[in-house]
């Protein structure tokens, strides 16, 4: 498993998380946060899908203001 808080404070987020998918092994569960004010809904999915992440939950974390996302990596 990995997770990553801190996204938004990445200079490149899409390559951040494209190696986080092409380092992972096929089944591991990778956990990503985003701002909400940095990101939409759609776009952050939208980057998850382009890594090649299966996103099995994307949900709105009230409390801290930002997205939680639960993958796992697709098999190509």
């Amino acid at each position: 498993s990995f997770a990553i808080t801190l996204l938004q404070n990445t200079p490149n987020q899409k390559a951040t998380i494209g190696e986080i998918s092409r380092a992972s092994k096929p089944d591991a569960k990778i956990i990503l946060t985003g701002l909400r004010k940095s990101f939409r809904n759609d776009e952050f999915s939208k980057l998850l899908r382009q890594a090649n992440l299966s996103v099995e939950t994307l949900e709105l974390d009230g409390a801290m203001r930002e997205w939680v996302a639960i993958c796992t990596k697709r098999l190509r």
